[in-house]
């Protein structure tokens, strides 16, 4: 895998200045490891906002995995405690089709 190094040193840069406060991406059935580059599908309307959000700003947010993926509108009490702080560099939408 051919990596971008200017976006790499930039994502490194970040890292180095991690704001106090970050908003939080609760995520189903997934664990977020540092340094990590994965894709990352979100379907919640207010994950969709969040990222897109992001985006406009920093990039930077926590990743917080939830306790049950059942739960559609996670509170603070059914998301685990320990997170990944993460930089979305850049985000492709899919788009699901309904039956």
């Amino acid at each position: 895998m051919k990596r971008d190094f200017e976006e790499l040193d930039d994502i490194q840069q970040k890292v180095q200045t991690i704001p106090e406060e970050l908003p939080i991406l609760p995520v189903r059935d997934a664990v977020i490891f540092p340094n990590a580059v994965i894709p990352l599908t979100v379907g919640r309307e207010t994950s969709v906002k969040l990222i897109n959000d992001v985006q406009q700003s920093d990039g930077m947010l926590v990743v917080l995995t939830q306790r049950d993926k059942r739960v559609d509108s996670p509170a603070p009490t059914d998301l685990y405690e320990v997170g990944t702080v993460s930089v979305v560099p850049s985000s492709s939408w899919v788009c699901r089709g309904r039956a």
